[in-house]
């Protein structure tokens, strides 16, 4: 598994999460993830349009400990609360930069 504490993407050569989404931005690093501004690929204008996501990768030492695969996808795969302002889940998953969600 890659390290992911801190990929900087070059302007030339994006890091691309699932082929999908772009990170951008460090916004902040957590004991826990790094979160990024990213944008989706997959939803973006008509006019090539970004559309900025947030996008959140687990620390490679929080992934290795025992039981978190399995209580990743538990959680995960469970519907999202209908509560009013809730942001929505756009995909979740794990590649060669570790598991990460958006």
């Amino acid at each position: 598994m890659m390290d992911n504490s801190n990929p900087t993407p070059e302007k030339d050569e994006p890091h691309l999460i699932d082929l999908r989404f772009s990170l951008r931005r460090l916004i902040t690093p957590t004991a826990l993830a790094d979160i990024y501004w990213a944008s989706d690929l997959h939803q973006g204008g008509e006019n090539g349009q970004e559309h900025p996501v947030i996008l959140l990768l687990v620390k490679p030492e929080l992934a290795r400990l025992p039981g978190f695969n399995p209580a990743w996808t538990e959680v995960l795969r469970r519907p999202s609360p209908e509560v009013e302002g809730y942001p929505a889940l756009l995909a979740y998953g794990i590649d060669d930069s570790g598991y990460w969600l958006a």
